[in-house]
């Protein structure tokens, strides 16, 4: 007799591939911690460049400094803040995926992303097709893991691919969906 957990149709936990098991894949935080302190620097001079409208504009820098002077709102220059609030908004970004580390985790129930990603959560009837493609981007070849989902499509840059982790989040990923690798 087949014991009640086990059915013809349904091989055991057990026997599928990944059960029980998560895989994640990590981002390199290596250099998002070389580069945070750096963004640091950045946002406090733009910040006080801002405040203090003639602390960047000595040498051949002048002109600039004297344009962007110019367009002061109560004593602050409006236009220092603006990259100021754009390095901001990345030393948070970097900040959180470098606090975390985690890219994505493929678990039993599905696929999920850092928030930073962007994407919501998907169980594995949503996902499609994952694979690994290389692009080249301002000179450089990047390295990106594409998911497709039913609805979306997901891009995973900057990830750790020390010993093959990047080529084992896939083929964990193929093998949960039933695709060779």
């Amino acid at each position: 007799m087949i014991p009640p957990s086990h059915s013809v149709d349904t091989p055991p936990a057990s026997a599928q591939p990944n059960a029980g098991t998560s895989v994640e894949l990590r981002f390199a935080t290596g250099n998002m911690g070389c580069v945070l302190p750096l963004l640091a620097v950045c946002i406090v001079a733009f910040g006080v460049a801002a405040a203090r409208p003639g602390f960047l504009g000595h040498g051949r820098r002048r002109a600039l400094a004297e344009l962007a002077n110019g367009a002061t709102v109560g004593g602050i220059a409006v236009l220092w803040l603006l990259p100021a609030g754009l390095l901001l908004w990345w030393f948070v970004r970097l900040g959180h995926r470098w606090a975390d580390g985690v890219a994505a985790t493929a678990s039993q129930r599905g696929i999920s992303f850092h928030p930073s990603l962007r994407a919501r959560p998907a169980v594995w009837d949503e996902v499609e097709d994952v694979r690994i493609e290389t692009r080249r981007a301002n000179w450089v070849d990047v390295r990106e893991i594409v998911l497709e989902l039913r609805h979306d499509l997901v891009r995973i840059r900057g990830f750790e691919d020390d010993d093959g982790a990047a080529e084992a989040f896939v083929a964990a990923v193929r093998a949960r969906l039933n695709r060779p690798a």
